[in-house]
């Protein structure tokens, strides 16, 4: 089993309690908002705005703003597609000299990103448990963009052009949530593998939705993020604690 695997395990171990809490790279928080309209009985319309924090949750990491369309095949069968636009806080760079010091700096900058993405998803009930696996293919474009750069040898600014980037990921999640009778919590548990040439990265989420009637549902969880250190992104190890509300009319 390579490194990359046994992180998965020791996470998938961390969320189901086998394992204590370990300190990860970083911690940061999400807040979302979502409106879900029904057209017709299959199809459904949806879109949703997102804030997710870093750097131990003192960092705006990125604000998103999405929307989407589903349509039920069948009862347990539904496909959708979507398209986000993501307001990304990229991280300063820096490079060295074979000596050790600074050879350049990139300060943080913003950048746009957009995002498309078709699901296939269906669920399965087992009594009070509910199956469901989702299977999303996403395509992210980022732009070329020019930012400045502090060059400590020359002792002056000049111009960076950070390159366009193009990434294909498929996205398969596994969930269980469990319904208890006579209760408005549903408590879930779900893990979420990212691939393109290779395994990039997984999450796991565990938490529960609590819903307000029929139209306002309420969530909470926290989700372990692991990365694979050969990936190109600048994602790391994380810890998550997010909350969303959903309003359905």
């Amino acid at each position: 089993m390579g490194k990359f695997q046994s992180k998965i395990m020791a996470a998938v171990l961390l969320c189901t309690g086998a394992l204590p809490a370990f300190a990860a790279d970083d911690f940061g928080m999400s807040y979302a908002v979502e409106a879900e309209h029904k057209i017709t009985k299959r199809a459904s319309v949806g879109a949703e705005v997102e804030l997710r924090t870093r750097n131990s949750s003192r960092t705006l990491d990125r604000w998103s703003g999405a929307l989407s369309v589903e349509y039920k095949l069948c009862k347990p069968l539904k496909v959708s597609a979507g398209y986000s636009l993501l307001y990304d806080n990229n991280q300063e760079k820096i490079t060295y000299t074979p000596e050790g010091d600074i050879r350049k700096w990139r300060p943080g900058h913003w950048s746009t990103r957009s995002r498309w993405q078709v699901s296939v998803s269906g669920n399965v009930d087992v009594g009070r448990l509910n199956l469901s696996l989702r299977e999303r293919w996403q395509f992210t474009f980022r732009p070329e963009k020019t930012v400045d750069r502090y060059d400590f040898i020359d002792k002056e600014w000049e111009r960076d052009d950070v390159a366009s980037k193009r990434r294909h990921v498929l996205r398969s999640k596994l969930e269980a949530e469990y319904n208890i009778r006579h209760c408005k919590f549903t408590p879930f548990v779900n893990g979420e593998l990212f691939n393109s040439m290779a395994l990039d990265k997984a999450r796991f989420q565990v938490g529960t939705s609590y819903k307000i009637g029929k139209q306002h549902v309420l969530k909470a969880y926290y989700q372990y993020q692991v990365v694979n250190e050969d990936d190109d992104d600048e994602e790391c190890n994380s810890h998550m604690v997010g909350f969303s509300y959903k309003f359905k009319f």
